[in-house]
């Protein structure tokens, strides 16, 4: 049974995330264009200008639940959100100003690992690899490398963001599979953090989807991208019966994402990783959609949602494989492994109808 006091905080925080992402709508700075997401660009699909900070209602959500935390809990969560503040800051930066280049908030990403595994004392030490783990078990390069996954998931979870729910959809799917695993390895601990980033989560998702009248942002993006890839890290290193592959299973759709934009923007002529393009899996989706849908149901909401929920499929059949591993490598790899392959499946098939009905790649 949970403790009754946990569900009260899980819905008192779920009631600050959802409050203060409705007084970001209503706010009269944002009618004047203070952190705006406007609608020219490759990557944008919504008709109207819509507000871009809802990291700060996730923000403030989250410490309302440090606020109000108490025991062991307290300082894991402050301890946390106090690291991951370069790489909310520096997103939230962007979406203000439009000025922060995307190398310069990975680097914060990175800067923000490292902060949490000295503030901790958490890090990847260990990979069930005996090569892998002779470096990793050195302080400094175990840091290193937690840092760079951690870097890693935030800008996937920012890749993601594309559509109204698809990235905080996606975290709810991914935190659901923490909570699972914590739950039954008995780590009670993780598992009460996991389900408050949750609640903080699902108060931001109901003002986003499917009407989107706020968008994550940049900084919304990259501190739940940060959130999830803790609590991931802490996950292997707390609990000894949990392999460190089972993580990156529980993250696969995000980082598979990562994995094939960089790979598509390197092979492209004049073409970086950082540039903006309209060939994520989700756009091939989109469009996809559009096609299918009657005149008549193309209304934004519509097409978006229908667009989101394709696309968790993806971390719900994770959640559904994480909890099939036995937490063991030898299951995880292979499960993550499938995840990959039916993505390149679909997003084979996706391009090549965009070919036939005659859509270029495109880039800003």
């Amino acid at each position: 049974m949970i403790d009754t006091s946990i569900l009260l905080n899980s819905a008192i925080v779920f009631a600050a995330a959802f409050v203060m992402s409705i007084v970001i709508v209503k706010a009269k700075f944002i009618r004047n264009g203070l952190g705006l997401d406007h609608t020219d660009g490759v990557q944008k699909f919504h008709a109207a200008p819509t507000p871009r900070i809802g990291g700060v209602a996730l923000f403030l959500g989250l410490l309302t639940s440090w606020v109000i935390a108490d025991g062991a809990l307290k300082p894991l969560l402050g301890w946390t959100l106090l690291a991951s503040f370069p790489a909310f800051i520096f997103g939230l930066v962007e979406d203000i100003f439009r000025n922060v280049g995307a190398s310069k908030r990975l680097l914060a990403s990175f800067f923000a690992g490292i902060l949490f595994c000295l503030l901790t004392g958490y890090s990847v030490d260990h990979l069930n690899l005996w090569w892998a783990d002779a470096v990793v078990s050195i302080a400094f390069f175990s840091i290193v490398f937690t840092a760079f996954a951690i870097a890693s998931a935030a800008n996937a979870i920012n890749i993601i963001d594309g559509f109204h729910g698809l990235s905080s959809g996606t975290i709810l799917f991914i935190l659901g599979a923490i909570g699972l695993v914590s739950w039954q390895v008995g780590d009670s601990l993780l598992f009460e953090m996991t389900l408050i980033a949750f609640s903080v989560v699902a108060g931001f998702f109901v003002v986003n989807f499917p009407f989107g009248k706020i968008f994550l942002g940049d900084g919304g993006a990259y501190l739940l991208g940060f959130i999830v890839a803790v609590l991931t890290v802490m996950l292997a290193e707390r609990n000894d019966a949990v392999s460190p592959w089972v993580c990156p299973l529980i993250l696969s759709y995000p980082l598979t994402e990562l994995v094939v934009s960089i790979s598509r923007k390197i092979r492209r002529k004049g073409h970086h990783p950082g540039k903006p393009d309209n060939l994520h899996f989700h756009m091939l989706v989109h469009r996809a959609v559009l096609r299918r849908l009657p005149a008549h149901l193309k209304a934004e909401p519509i097409v978006h949602g229908i667009t989101s929920i394709t696309l968790w499929i993806l971390p719900a059949i994770s959640l559904v494989l994480v909890s099939l591993t036995k937490f063991e490598a030898f299951y995880a790899i292979r499960y993550t492994l499938i995840i990959f392959f039916i993505y390149l499946v679909f997003y084979t098939l996706l391009q090549f109808e965009d070919r036939r009905v005659g859509v270029k790649g495109t880039s800003e």
